[in-house]
């Protein structure tokens, strides 16, 4: 058996800091758009907001009686793809902080999740979504899909 170490770096337990490009609407004291700062979250955390928002329910036929296969219930799986998207975006964005209690104060909303909705335009929102996607390996940058099809 060989040796572990190289996959016991303690680089590998912390949560890379990215900036990205801000948008135009959001400028600093200079006028300059401000950069928003992004944590690389873990395949981990990913996949635990994803379950957080999955519920499994009995699977009923038209009669409303539960379906059963091979002895077992059968369950229906639904996911709410836009809460789980949302959420990341929040757990995601370390700069701006949609957590803020101060920033949701001033935006007047109580649920975190509703933040990005009213922080951001319906396209910012869109191309936030596209850059979160890339940046936490979700996605491949736009020019690389590109390139893969000229090829």
């Amino acid at each position: 058996m060989g040796n572990l170490s190289a996959f016991m770096r303690s680089e590998f337990k912390q949560e890379e800091i990215v900036e990205i490009e801000g948008f135009d609407r959001f400028k600093d004291e200079n006028g300059k758009p401000v950069k928003f700062k992004v944590k690389v979250l873990s395949f981990n955390k990913i996949q635990e907001i994803r379950k957080f928002h999955r519920i499994e329910k009995a699977a009923y036929d038209k009669n409303k009686n539960p379906i059963i296969a091979d002895g077992k219930l059968v369950k229906e799986i639904i996911f709410d793809n836009e809460k789980a998207a949302e959420n990341i975006l929040v757990e995601a964005l370390v700069y701006p902080n949609l957590k803020d209690k101060e920033l949701m104060k001033f935006y007047e909303v109580e649920d975190i999740l509703d933040m990005p909705y009213r922080v951001f335009t319906q396209a910012e929102y869109t191309e936030l979504q596209k850059r979160l996607a890339v940046v936490l390996h979700l996605a491949t940058p736009e020019e690389d899909n590109v390139e893969e099809v000229k090829n």
